[in-house]
């Protein structure tokens, strides 16, 4: 309802419209899935994806840990002498 009075849409067309637009978005998953769904289940339980997620892991634990480092390295840095 407070879509309708952003957009200034008369509620009695809007809602139903938006019901019907997440019903083909939700059928659309839905069926994709239905097609898909074995195919990528076996990829996901195999060593390649394995190596993939491993390999994203150890990149986000690297990246963390330089910008720890890079953040220790800021908050304890000495401030420049006037001169």
């Amino acid at each position: 309802m407070l879509t309708c009075g952003a957009l200034q849409v008369d509620a009695s067309w809007f809602l139903p419209a938006f019901g019907l637009m997440r019903l083909i978005r939700f059928s659309a998953g839905a069926l994709l899935g239905h097609l898909y769904g074995p195919s990528i289940l076996r990829f996901l339980e195999g060593d390649t994806a394995r190596l993939i997620v491993l390999g994203f892991v150890s990149v986000a634990v690297v990246g963390t840990l330089v910008s720890a480092a890079l953040l220790w390295r800021h908050a304890h840095a000495r401030p420049a002498r006037a001169i």
